[in-house]
């Protein structure tokens, strides 16, 4: 079982929170971080993609949209993060091929929630 997610993600101080989340939840678990289209191709296809739709260089929305066209990542399922309600954002990743799109949240008892969450999801991805 190849348990792998990949957060594609700019805030440094947010990747630490949310690693020791994950991490701590699911320990098994392979993490791991991209910041630029570039260093996604530096690890092994993950089960699951999540990106930050606060990312800014390049835009989210832009990464999405290659991710979408890549032939290696088309199929993966992937989920925005994001920290407004900014529906615009969120309904254009949607339309790009977003499973679904959760907020990030700020208090850490949600934040382990949404970790121990997406980490079972992986695992059951990766049973398959």
């Amino acid at each position: 079982m190849d348990a792998t997610l990949l957060l594609i993600h700019g805030d440094r101080d947010e990747d630490v929170r949310f690693r020791s989340a994950i991490l701590g939840a699911h320990p098994s678990l392979r993490l791991h971080i991209a910041r630029h289209p570039r260093e996604v191709d530096l690890y092994p296809l993950p089960k699951l993609i999540l990106l930050d739709l606060d990312l800014c260089q390049p835009p989210a929305i832009k990464m999405l949209e290659w991710l979408r066209s890549s032939r290696l990542y088309d199929r993966i399922p992937l989920i925005v993060l994001s920290s407004s309600r900014e529906t615009d954002q969120v309904t254009r990743a949607l339309e790009l091929g977003a499973l679904s799109c959760v907020l990030k949240p700020v208090n850490t008892t949600l934040l382990d929630g949404i970790a121990k969450g997406i980490g079972m999801y992986v695992k059951l991805l990766a049973s398959q």
